[in-house]
Formats: C-alpha cells, structure tokens, sequence
C-alpha cells in the first residue's frame, strides 16, 4: 500500500471516530430539545456543531489532511442523525411521527450544513492568509 493510500486511509477512519462522537453528542442534545429549531438552545445546539470539527485541528502537526478529516467528521454524524430520524419514524409508524421526521432532519441539515460552512470559510481563510 502506498503511503498516500494510507494516509487517505487513516484521515477518513478518523473522521469516522469522530463523526461517531459529534453524533453522539448532538443527538443527545438534540432530543433533549425535542429537536425544536426555533428556540435558544437551538442556536447553541449549532455553535456547538460548528465548533466540534476544530477538535480535530491539534493534528495539523502530523501529515494527515485535516480539512478531510472534518469534512468526514460533518457528513458521518449528519448520516447517523439522519439514520436515526428514519428508524424512529419507520419503527413507530404513528401518523405524528411524520412530523418528528421533518424535525429531525430540518433541525441536523441546519446544524451540520452550518458546520460544513464555517468549517469550510475557516479553511479558504487559513489558506489565503498562509499563501500571503
């Protein structure tokens, strides 16, 4: 195996971990707002997703790709929130749980997209400081 396969690889396993971790986390915080959008608890439900991939940033040291790592780290929590929403939905086919899945999946697109954004921005803005 080839060192790039490998360091590819191991980013996209740690971004995996991690992504496992910060959907741990925002589901728990989630349903304990009952996955609301519109209240206070929601905006610090999404700073707290917007600033969970920056855990990751003590690995700029090693040669692994970090803007990778938290990209990875976004889309697997956003997939299990997902995966989560549509087991509760299909596991209780109640006609109020209709809703639930239009919260579930409004309420982890808001913080995750918003993740992916600021995520993103910091990176084009790191690297045009760093190419000054």
């Amino acid at each position: 195996m080839s060192d790039r396969t490998r360091q590819t690889i191991i980013c996209l396993l740690i971004g995996i971990g991690t992504g496992l971790l910060m959907s741990i986390l925002m589901l728990y915080m989630m349903i304990a707002e009952y996955f609301t959008v519109s209240s206070f608890s929601f905006v610090l439900i999404v700073i707290a997703a917007c600033t969970l991939p920056f855990c990751v940033s003590f690995l700029r040291r090693t040669e692994w790709n970090i803007i990778w790592i938290q990209i990875t780290m976004i889309l697997t929590s956003f997939a299990i929130t997902i995966f989560y929403g549509i087991y509760v939905t299909n596991a209780n086919a109640i006609a109020g749980y209709h809703s639930l899945w239009q919260q579930v999946s409004i309420a982890s697109g808001i913080a995750h997209g918003a993740a992916l954004c600021v995520t993103l921005l910091y990176e084009i803005i790191r690297h045009h400081h760093i190419k000054k």
